[in-house]
């Protein structure tokens, strides 16, 4: 089932925390993609004509590394990114970033080598903060982009760099993908009004040369279009609702996106068993997000059991116990835009072990019974079934073979077998016991490490995790922990750390860079906050299949049509678009800017200290009185 968000799910609602349907991230860089090699300046392969994605992304970055995050290797911000004196930098950056997505000159950046890329840079260089988030083609249980989704990504703190696809109408309302082209997003208006208008940086907005071009912001309408999609030729249409951007020829329908979302995390409260918190340790300066959002389960309906994360990071969901003997066990979905919870089922047997598949489908044991649902917000679709011999005492999806691992005690002493079923299950795929598993006890949990698939497994009652390839044939360096801990709720971030529940604190422990065992780590952003039995942390993931995300139809294309565009003005400081666009308005934002110490006030991009000084007072004057083209 597609996952749609509609424009009346950001009404304003009174009495809760709303979006704002219309945003703007001003100071956003407009890096050109296309680069020649002229002179002692350096270019990008072919030009640079086939690397839209990298350079989507990378402007993000850039603006990253202006508002807390240096990358002191790479960008070393914060800088004035429209100076040419930075575009040597750039270019090696964008050199980078392609390099690690590997962009091909002539087809541009296929396969799943947007989103490898991204996740290669962040780990690399944003440590620990970032996770990526990437559904590459519109498909089954996904979130296609849409005027809504984009904005609901932008109210939860994301950063958005949008794909269009160039598609063919045969037969009428019959559209075949024929390529397509990465943008980054910065702003929208008319969303709830049903009008809606995409703002955005197109990389392909200015001919090969070696200087930067004007940044400029590039805009057009939105139009839903209800019709029959296929991404490549041979494969099935699909009805579904996408929207086209309204400027130039032919059809150009948003299908994909890669969103650089901070770090967050879900907890269960001790003291309040009806509470959810949400965990927000880390966001840049333009968007405030409290430290943590706490919601309540609905009166009545019993303690927060269980708590997860949908893959796209735009909702949670979590399963209530039963108030009274007899009574149901629930799965409530929460709208975090409202607070707003719903039920999606229910059930008298309990509900246990929740996790999402990376395209966006739901598993869960019903008992002794394992079911998959497609979500679509509060609403379920069953998707099939696997009566199993016991309940088991753990699921985990592994991402790299999508496969759902079901952990089942054997009844045998030190025995725990591990049964791997497809994603649609059916007949199980391997069945393997994992040694040297001791008798745990207590509640059990694991989770895979996207890296290597190498699996963590522990048991509240024993102050030990322990580690397996991810067929448990092998055990590797297990982690130790203080005498008295009772690890739940175990989860692998994208660094490789294992973090866990441990008697009302997180936990979270890494392996040194030179050798030693593991050890906790003593700059995360997480150990030491309050949390609950239940802990899911924000993962980057992605939908990317390739048999029906690669080939012809998949590669990019010089976008040889740019969108009707307005070029950067300085002096415009708050980025308004109402007549008078300079007013004191301009004034109040520059001061608040040079108050605050941001690289955006250095008017007149002085590089000798102190960069700020009166002489970009002087410098914002004369532009105000030269006024806006």
């Amino acid at each position: 089932m597609k996952r749609c968000v509609s424009a009346a799910a950001l009404l304003l609602v009174a009495g809760s925390a709303r979006a704002q349907c219309d945003f703007w991230v001003p100071y956003v860089p407009d890096f050109d993609q296309r680069r020649s090699a002229i002179g002692g300046t350096a270019g990008l392969p072919a030009d640079g004509g086939m690397y839209c994605a990298p350079t989507s992304v990378v402007n993000w970055f850039a603006y990253f590394s202006n508002h807390g995050l240096p990358q002191p290797a790479t960008l070393a911000g914060p800088r004035v990114w429209q100076s040419n004196s930075n575009y040597d930098r750039v270019t090696n950056a964008l050199s980078l970033m392609g390099a690690l997505m590997g962009t091909d000159p002539i087809n541009g950046t296929t396969g799943g080598g947007e989103y490898n890329g991204a996740l290669a840079y962040s780990l690399i260089h944003t440590f620990p903060n970032i996770v990526v988030v990437n559904q590459y083609w519109c498909g089954s249980n996904s979130i296609c982009p849409s005027p809504p989704a984009i904005a609901l990504k932008r109210y939860f703190g994301g950063y958005t760099a949008a794909c269009y696809g160039y598609y063919n109408e045969s037969p009428t309302n019959f559209f075949t993908r024929n390529g397509g082209h990465c943008i980054t997003v910065i702003g929208e208006t008319g969303v709830c009004a049903g009008t809606p208008y995409l703002q955005f940086r197109d990389p392909a907005d200015d001919a090969a040369n070696a200087t930067q071009s004007i940044f400029t912001t590039r805009a057009a309408t939105m139009t839903g279009v209800t019709a029959n999609f296929r991404g490549k030729v041979g494969q099935s249409y699909t009805p579904d609702t996408r929207f086209r951007l309204n400027y130039g020829s032919g059809s150009k329908f948003l299908d994909g996106w890669i969103v650089l979302d901070p770090i967050s995390a879900l907890t269960n409260v001790n003291s309040d068993p009806g509470a959810l918190n949400v965990i927000h340790p880390f966001h840049f300066d333009d968007l405030f997000l409290p430290a943590v959002q706490t919601f309540h389960a609905p009166a009545g309906t019993g303690a927060i059991l269980e708590a997860l994360m949908h893959p796209q990071l735009m909702d949670h969901f979590y399963i209530t116990g039963p108030v009274a003997p007899g009574a149901a066990y629930r799965l409530f979905h929460l709208d975090p835009l409202t607070g707003q919870s719903v039920e999606v089922l229910s059930s008298m047997n309990p509900l246990m072990h929740p996790t999402f598949s990376r395209h966006g489908e739901l598993y869960l044991c019903d008992g002794s019974v394992l079911k998959m649902f497609g979500i679509n917000g509060s609403m379920a679709t069953f998707m099939g079934s696997l009566t199993l011999s016991a309940v088991p005492e753990a699921l985990a999806y592994e991402d790299a073979s999508d496969a759902i691992a079901v952990l089942h005690p054997t009844g045998i002493a030190s025995r725990h077998s591990l049964v791997r079923y497809p994603r649609a299950l059916g007949t199980a795929l391997s069945s393997n016991f994992l040694q040297n598993l001791p008798n745990i006890s207590g509640e059990v949990s694991m989770d895979f490490r996207h890296s290597d698939n190498h699996l963590f497994v522990g048991a509240s009652g024993n102050p030990m995790i322990f580690h397996f390839n991810n067929l448990g044939n092998s055990n590797f360096t297990d982690i130790t922990l203080p005498a008295g801990s009772s690890p739940r709720a175990i989860n692998v971030s994208d660094t490789g750390h294992v973090m866990f529940a441990n008697n009302g604190m997180l936990n979270d422990y890494m392996l040194p860079a030179v050798g030693g065992g593991w050890i906790p780590d003593p700059a995360s952003l997480f150990s030491g906050r309050p949390c609950g039995t239940r802990f899911h942390l924000a993962r980057s993931r992605t939908n990317h299949v390739p048999a029906l995300h690669e080939g012809p139809e998949f590669a990019n294309i010089l976008n040889p049509e740019i969108a009707p565009g307005i070029p950067d003005c300085y002096a415009n400081c708050d980025g308004s678009t109402i007549a008078p666009i300079l007013n004191v308005n301009d004034f109040s934002c520059f001061l608040n800017l040079y108050a605050a110490g941001r690289i955006e006030a250095n008017c007149d991009e002085s590089t000798t200290a102190p960069v700020l000084n009166v002489n970009d007072f002087q410098c914002f004057m004369n532009r105000y009185a030269a006024g806006c083209p």
